[in-house]
């Protein structure tokens, strides 16, 4: 989360630490939808030992992978 983009390489440098961030409308979702999100993110950390790394390959320009704020 915060990554840089290296000045010299032009490549995405990774932030100090994976983090996610989770913005949840009031009025869109409802609680039932909050808790299946909460059991999926339970379910990925009891797997994550045997969850293989992803890697971005592609992005769009105006939605950079890490930005400053």
């Amino acid at each position: 989360m915060i990554g840089k983009q290296n000045v010299c390489t032009g490549e995405e440098e990774p932030g100090p630490r994976e983090l996610v961030w989770l913005a949840i409308l009031r009025r869109v979702f409802t609680q039932c939808h909050v808790n299946y999100i909460v059991e999926v993110v339970e379910e990925v950390f009891r797997r994550r030992e045997c969850l293989k790394p992803f890697r971005l390959i592609e992005q769009a320009p105006s939605l950079p992978l890490n930005t400053s704020w």
